[in-house]
């Protein structure tokens, strides 16, 4: 092993091992915030974009008796984000943290329905959002009719031993209400996913940065060539989503220390990786010659390659 391949294992390790150490420091803060009764800065621990989820989870699903206002807190989290499921794969974990801060069910067994894309009920992972009302369960499955395999609204018996809890959502916004949001702030988005370039999407209206590619600038570009090449991979970005099929995951952003919550983190965005029917979107535009590979490492990036105005 060459000196150079030992100093970028060194590193790589270094860099794991600080970043569990910050990963432990953000769960001691959650935990002590309940320890302390500040229920303030225990919803913006929870809400923080650099919460180690896994972690996290794992240590709420120990607490016992949690007082009632941080169950509400962790409720609303849970509301208002609607990405926590997104933030972790350990589904086990993660209903054992909800049993934990969410009010015990102690009805009975219940006829329940959920509409969903195809693809949801062709795999057997169903999420954890389920309705008593048909009706609600219909609305949500047109809202997935556009996906490349349409909708399906799911129907069960759920044993009372099955649910985790019963919580009253806020009603959708209406057509009216949105159209008066939209007056007021042209620049809100409704729908779960939207492209905003190449290489952005919008989800729950977060901008997501989708990492291990770079697509050229549509708003920015440095020439017409990079101008109109970003169009296409927006318009491509675009049909993927629509196409349906995405599974969403996100990740760590590549950032320097003490830069969270700036605009050098990422100017402010989440990251994530998007998968349409399997395949990662980066390579699907990369193999379509409408993207580049850009990988970041832990802390920081190299130089943003945009190659389109020197061919």
């Amino acid at each position: 092993m060459s000196n150079e391949t030992a100093d970028t294992l060194k590193q790589i390790r270094d860099q794991e091992r600080h970043q569990c150490k910050l990963d432990r420091q953000r769960v001691t803060w959650l935990l002590k915030a309940i320890q302390n009764g500040e229920v303030e800065s225990f919803y913006h621990n929870l809400t923080a974009d650099t919460m180690p989820w896994d972690m996290a989870l794992r240590q709420i699903a120990k607490l016992q008796d949690v007082p009632v206002e941080f169950q509400k807190a962790f409720q609303s989290a849970w509301i208002a984000t609607k990405c926590i499921p997104l933030k972790t794969r350990n589904h086990s974990i993660l209903c054992a943290a909800l049993r934990t801060m969410f009010p015990l069910y102690t009805g009975p067994a219940v006829r329940l329905f959920r509409g969903a894309g195809f693809n949801e009920f062709r795999r057997r992972q169903y999420s954890l959002s389920w309705t008593d009302d048909r009706a609600t369960a219909e609305r949500f499955a047109r809202d997935y009719s556009g996906l490349l395999h349409g909708s399906v609204v799911l129907e069960t018996v759920a044993p009372a031993a099955a649910i985790i809890a019963k919580i009253e959502y806020p009603e959708p916004w209406t057509n009216s209400e949105r159209e008066e949001i939209l007056r007021e702030h042209p620049n809100t988005r409704f729908d779960e996913y939207h492209d905003e370039d190449g290489d952005s999407v919008r989800i729950h209206n977060q901008s997501i940065r989708l990492v291990g590619f770079n697509a050229p600038e549509t708003r920015n570009a440095s020439c017409p060539a990079e101008a109109e090449l970003g169009a296409r991979a927006t318009r491509r970005l675009r049909e993927l989503v629509r196409a349906g099929g995405l599974d969403f995951e996100y990740v760590r952003c590549s950032y320097p220390e003490g830069t969270q919550g700036t605009s050098a983190y990422n100017w402010k965005r989440d990251c994530g990786m998007l998968r349409s029917n399997g395949k990662d979107v980066g390579s699907i535009l990369i193999a379509e010659g409408l993207a580049v590979p850009f990988v970041c490492g832990a802390t920081h990036c190299p130089a943003t390659p945009r190659p389109w105005c020197h061919q």
